[in-house]
């Protein structure tokens, strides 16, 4: 057997050469409603990810921005056709990933999956984005937690800091 090669642990290792890479120009497409459509292709490249960004909170209503949150909570609550148990059936058979994530100005709709699920995937995030019922309960639901997590949050000195912070 061979001795074991010894390595000068005391420095990093030399980096080694840049491999080439060429980033896809993105195509900017707007629809007939207005839709602005960045899409990057990368052939041969067998996955596809969607991000629709939905301006709300304090860059649509300043005066209310608990309202993105909020609605990042219950947006896939349900829609005309499906309550949130189908849609989280429907999102499994699929093959998709998807989640809602809120920002003090942004909510945005994510989903991943393979490339063949691209037309699932949009399917699903065009219902929700255009079909969301908001049931009335789910909504005071989430309200309700969301007012006992900022509760919690203002009882904390990082919460008082981070608004002076911000004021500043």
């Amino acid at each position: 057997s061979a001795a074991p090669a010894t390595f000068d642990r005391s420095a990093p290792p030399e980096p080694g050469e840049a491999r080439p890479f060429d980033l896809p120009e993105p195509q900017r497409i707007v629809l007939e409603n207005g839709l602005e459509v960045i899409v990057i292709e990368r052939p041969g490249f067998p996955s596809v990810a969607a991000r629709l960004s939905i301006r709300a909170g304090y860059d649509a209503s300043p005066d209310a921005p608990a309202v993105a949150e909020l609605l990042g909570r219950t947006l896939m609550e349900g829609t005309e056709a499906m309550d949130a148990a189908a849609i989280a059936r429907r999102v499994d058979a699929s093959g998709v990933a998807l989640s809602v994530s809120a920002s003090p100005n942004r909510v945005v709709i994510a989903g991943s999956g393979v490339s063949t699920t691209t037309d699932a995937m949009l399917s699903i995030m065009g219902e929700l984005v255009n079909d969301a019922t908001f049931p009335t309960d789910r909504v005071e639901a989430r309200r309700d937690e969301l007012v006992d997590e900022l509760a919690l949050s203002a009882s904390q000195p990082s919460y008082h800091a981070n608004r002076q912070i911000r004021r500043v």
